[in-house]
């Protein structure tokens, strides 16, 4: 895989190349670039398959150099110091990021989901952009990575994610089922604790969509869509305290 880097911090950007000829196998590092201006010309020139791009440079933002190559649907790893709210924002948009101070791991794994990613980058990107402009709006939205495209969901419409072997199916209002291959950890640490509740080993819910609850030390709990979801034994009292709240 042909990569640039695109980084002002000559530190970071050292690391950043030496940590990728020693422990990322596959890619080669055709340019690097310190501001917008000389990041479009590299970009536009040497058509590489990654770009490792940091999000703020001496003369804009990473985003003002995707807005102006020409292949936007191009593979982006952005490099970014921002934390909390920021961060979810590239969660919650399929977006591969590396924090500031990189992490070995994090890269090589970043790395390896880029050299397989399926299209639809640039609408990640503008999803990414929505996400980030007002960085304390509250998400409403999420991008699930299905097997054949990525899938724009409302989170109030979301009502149970549901463990289906190798996979994890999101069940919505609307009777839609989307399927896609991450975790069901993966979503339970992404999602807002408050309303999504894991009550199973198998699936996670919607507290907002509960119409029963049954007695017992176990049992189940009926959603908005009439279907039933079995409680665990020790993930019940946790359910019940969300309700009272």
């Amino acid at each position: 895989m042909r990569v640039v880097i695109i980084e002002d911090e000559v530190n970071n950007q050292i690391f950043l190349e030496n940590a990728l000829q020693k422990f990322v196998e596959g890619v080669t590092i055709i340019g690097k670039a310190e501001n917008v201006k000389a990041g479009i010309h590299l970009i536009n020139t040497t058509n590489p398959d990654i770009v490792y791009l940091d999000i703020e440079l001496p003369d804009g933002s990473g985003f003002d150099i995707l807005e102006k190559i020409d292949d936007k649907n191009i593979n982006v790893i952005f490099i970014t110091a921002f934390e909390n709210y920021a961060v979810k924002a590239f969660r919650y948009s399929a977006i591969d990021y590396l924090l500031k101070p990189f992490n070995i791991e994090e890269l090589i794994d970043a790395t390896d989901r880029a050299k397989v990613q399926k299209e639809n980058k640039e609408m990640r990107i503008s999803f990414l952009q929505e996400q980030v402009k007002i960085p304390t709006k509250k998400v409403e939205e999420i991008l699930i990575d299905g097997f054949d495209n990525f899938v724009k969901v409302e989170l109030n419409k979301i009502i149970a994610l549901v463990a289906d072997s190798n996979f994890v199916c999101i069940q919505t209002d609307d009777g839609e089922k989307v399927y896609c291959s991450k975790t069901l950890k993966f979503y339970e640490d992404l999602l807002d604790e408050k309303i999504f509740k894991r009550i199973h080993r198998s699936h996670i819910i919607n507290v907002k969509k509960i119409t029963q609850i049954d007695k017992g030390r176990t049992g189940y709990v009926t959603l908005t869509n009439q279907e039933k979801y079995e409680i665990a034994a020790r993930r019940k009292p946790m359910l019940l305290n969300a309700m009272k709240d």
